[in-house]
C-alpha cells in the first residue's frame, strides 16, 4: 500500500470537510469526528468501516487510514496532538479500538461538535480543548480497546511507536534499529523513502516540540527544558530550536509563555 507520512506542527486542526475522499496516510495525531450527512468508506490498515450520517469515528496515533466513496458526505473533523490529551495518552500508544466507528447514541456529541466549530462561539484554546477530552472521554465509552500487536504491525509503525516513547533519551537510529532487529541502513531508509524525513530530523522535532511544551507551561530554565526534552548540550539545543522555530528558546518563551 502506497501512503504518505504527515509532520503536523498544529496541536489542533479543525474543518467541516464536503467532501471526505482522502489518499491513504499516517500521523501521530488522534483523527476524529462526525458524519453530518451522507456517507463514505474509512479504512484502517486496509479494513474497511461504513460511515453514516450520525456515525462518530476515531482513529488513533499512527493507523494508516483513507477515506472514499464519498456520498454527499459532511463532516466535521478534529485532528488533535496526543501531547493535549495526557490522561489519554497511555492508551493511544498501547491500545487500538477494534471498531472505530461509533453508531449509536451519538446525538449528544453533535451537540458538543456543534459548540465546537460554532465560530460565533470565539473558544479560546483551553475549552476548545476541553471540548475535545469530553468528545474523547464519551467516545471511550461507545468503543472496545485491544492491545496493539507489535509483531502484527508494519516496520514504520513500530520504529514511530519506538521512537515517540524514547525521543526524550539520548536515543540513536542503532538503537531503533537493534530493538526493531533489523539493518542500521535500512532503518534510514525506511525515515527516508516512507516517511520523508531523516531520523536526526525526526527526532529533534519531536524534542524542539516538547521544548516549546516546556517553556510555554513550566518555569524551567532554557538549560533545563533543553535536557529535558532529550538534548545533549545547550548549543545544539539553542541551534536546532533557532532551526525549527527561528528564534531562540527565550525569545520563543517571552512571546508564547502561558500567563497562569
Amino acid at each position: 500500500m502506497n501512503y504518505f507520512f504527515e509532520e503536523r506542527q498544529n496541536k489542533i486542526q479543525a474543518f467541516t470537510a464536503n467532501s471526505m475522499d482522502f489518499d491513504a496516510h499516517l500521523h501521530e495525531h488522534i483523527e476524529f469526528g462526525y458524519i453530518l450527512s451522507g456517507s463514505c468508506n474509512l479504512y484502517i490498515e486496509e479494513k474497511s468501516h461504513k460511515l453514516s450520517a450520525g456515525d462518530v469515528f476515531i482513529i488513533f496515533p499512527n493507523q494508516i487510514h483513507r477515506y472514499d466513496n464519498s456520498q454527499n458526505t459532511k463532516a466535521y473533523v478534529i485532528i488533535c496532538s496526543v501531547d493535549l490529551l495526557s490522561e489519554f495518552k497511555s492508551t493511544f500508544l498501547n491500545m487500538l479500538p477494534q471498531s472505530p466507528v461509533i453508531s449509536e447514541n451519538t446525538s449528544y456529541m453533535l451537540r458538543l461538535f456543534d459548540i465546537f466549530f460554532d465560530k460565533s462561539a470565539g473558544l479560546p484554546f483551553e475549552a476548545q480543548r476541553g471540548i475535545i477530552l469530553a468528545l474523547i472521554g464519551i467516545s471511550m465509552q461507545h468503543i472496545t480497546l485491544v492491545k496493539q500487536d507489535r509483531y502484527n504491525i508494519s516496520t514504520v509503525k513500530n520504529m514511530l511507536i519506538f521512537c515517540n516513547s524514547h525521543y526524550s533519551e539520548p536515543i540513536t537510529i542503532n538503537d531503533v534499529a537493534d530493538n526493531l532487529h533489523i539493518s542500521r541502513s535500512y532503518a534510514a531508509h525506511v525515515f527516508q523513502n516512507k516517511l520523508n524525513t531523516s531520523f536526526s530530523q525526526y527526532i529533534n522535532n519531536k524534542r524542539v516540540e516538547l521544548a516549546c511544551d516546556i517553556l510555554k507551561n513550566t518555569h524551567m530554565s532554557v538549560t533545563q527544558a533543553a535536557f529535558a526534552s532529550g538534548f545533549s548540550s545547550l548549543r545544539t539545543f539553542n541551534r536546532t530550536f533557532a532551526k525549527f522555530k527561528g528564534c531562540t528558546p527565550r525569545e520563543y518563551r517571552m512571546t508564547n509563555a502561558s500567563s497562569k
